[in-house]
């Protein structure tokens, strides 16, 4: 399987007269760790949809893996790219081991039953998350932190190429916002897989991603390595507040000061 990433040149996005992305231009190479971050409403969510191949742009050309990510058919994609998204509900009481086994769906003929390999990704993705514990148990009954790994765990089941988090932390504690990130991270530096973050906390970029993608009011603000892009002029003119940026223990450290007047 071949992977070279994706390149985006010109790409726009509106929804109505609300414009989402303006003329993105930007390449996003295999086997790295991609942070996305910027303001609410920046166009995050939007940007990921364009990369998944479920928003096709009203301008602009999307690439994926040497073609036109439009010519690829949805059961494809699904077998090289996976999602956490930033909501997930279940109506029925499903167990975890049967939420975690709807990421071999594209591996599965219509209507075939999971195989001893489809069974070995299930179980060593609910190891990676600390999920195993639970397997049995009906999604409904958990909370929202526990659900929200179990989808991370029906992403790593999937075993995709390229992994894709949108907000993937956002109601997890501190210890299990760490597990994922280091695993998306072990992925990448061990396996030479690709992750795409959307993330809030900019600190948390620093540590774990090789390149960060700033977006503001849907256009690209910058990209690059993060002690490249973060810098007190990016807080200032993207996000309006004033940092301080320190080095700690070999890693970047942000401080915030205060909103810019």
């Amino acid at each position: 399987m071949v992977c070279n990433g994706w390149r985006l040149r010109g790409v726009t996005y509106r929804y109505g007269a609300i414009s989402a992305l303006r003329e993105v231009t930007v390449d996003l190479a295999p086997a790295l760790f991609h942070g996305v971050i910027g303001p609410n409403g920046s166009g995050k969510t939007t940007l990921l949809d364009i990369l998944l191949g479920l928003r096709r742009p009203l301008a602009g050309e999307v690439w994926f893996d040497g073609q036109p990510i439009a010519a690829y058919g949805r059961r494809e994609l699904a077998q090289r790219m996976a999602l956490v998204p930033q909501e997930f509900s279940v109506d029925f009481d499903y167990t975890v081991t049967d939420v975690v086994t709807m990421g071999r769906h594209p591996y599965l003929p219509r209507f075939g039953a999971p195989g001893e390999e489809d069974r070995r990704a299930v179980e060593r993705a609910m190891s990676l998350l600390d999920i195993a514990a639970f397997a049995d148990r009906p999604v409904t009954g958990l909370s929202g932190g526990e659900k929200q790994r179990v989808v991370v765990a029906r992403a790593l089941a999937q075993d995709t190429p390229y992994l894709l988090l949108d907000e993937a932390t956002a109601s997890l504690d501190i210890r299990h916002t760490l597990q994922i990130l280091d695993t998306a991270r072990r992925l990448v530096t061990e396996e030479g897989r690709t992750v795409v973050a959307v993330l809030h906390d900019c600190n948390l970029a620093a540590a774990f991603c090789d390149r960060l993608l700033v977006l503001d009011r849907g256009r690209l603000a910058a990209y690059g390595p993060p002690a490249e892009v973060l810098t007190p002029a990016l807080f200032a003119r993207v996000f309006g507040v004033e940092a301080r940026l320190r080095r700690e223990e070999g890693r970047l450290r942000l401080d915030f000061v205060g909103i810019c007047c």
